[in-house]
Parts: C-alpha cells; sequence; structure tokens
C-alpha cells in the first residue's frame, strides 16, 4: 500500500521518511477538507474511520 499509514492505524515511518518537503509558509494553517471515503474488498474507510483519525 503506498501511504504512510496502514488501515490498522499504524504509521510506516520508512514511507514517510522517504517523502520530505520543505515547509514554504511554515506560519499559515493547513486545512485541507479533501478526503476520500471507500468501502472495496473488505478495506473499509468511511465517516467512522475519519473521525477517529
Amino acid at each position: 500500500m503506498a501511504s504512510g499509514a496502514d488501515f490498522s492505524g499504524r504509521v510506516d515511518e520508512a514511507w514517510l521518511a522517504r517523502h520530505r518537503e520543505e515547509i514554504i509558509e511554515p506560519e499559515l494553517l493547513i486545512v485541507d477538507p479533501h478526503h476520500h471515503l471507500w468501502n472495496h474488498d473488505g478495506n473499509v474507510y468511511l465517516l467512522p474511520e475519519l473521525l477517529a483519525d
């Protein structure tokens, strides 16, 4: 899986270490309301999982 955490919520530190970006404007708050919800082949990420995150 190509993400920083698996479905159990464990963080893959090795994956995160490969993706570093310079912080361009550290004084600005990050607001990103864009989310993907899914339910396929036993992998579920719906509103309850989003709220838990």
